[in-house]
């Protein structure tokens, strides 16, 4: 059985430094992180919860957390139901 997961609505992003596990709460740096993923310079790993450079996805830059808000929206349906 495989269980399809759909989401829409808005998530808060946590930026972390990769080596001390520290939250990154600095307003610009933060703000140039979102500027790169918004320009595509970076890219995000859901899977590993990394972000990355797109010219080197093999050393992530940061880690992040996704955590939900009140505007976040779910659906659950069965693929493959035996």
């Amino acid at each position: 059985m495989a269980i399809e997961f759909s989401t829409v609505g808005l998530f808060k992003m946590k930026i972390y430094n990769l080596h001390t596990g520290e939250e990154i709460q600095n307003g610009d740096f933060e703000q140039g992180i979102l500027d790169n993923l918004q320009q595509g310079e970076y890219v995000i790993s859901k899977h590993d919860e990394v972000i990355l450079d797109i010219n080197d996805l093999e050393t992530p830059l940061y880690r992040f957390s996704l955590h939900n808000t009140d505007a976040s929206d779910y659906s659950f349906e069965c693929s493959v139901c035996v």
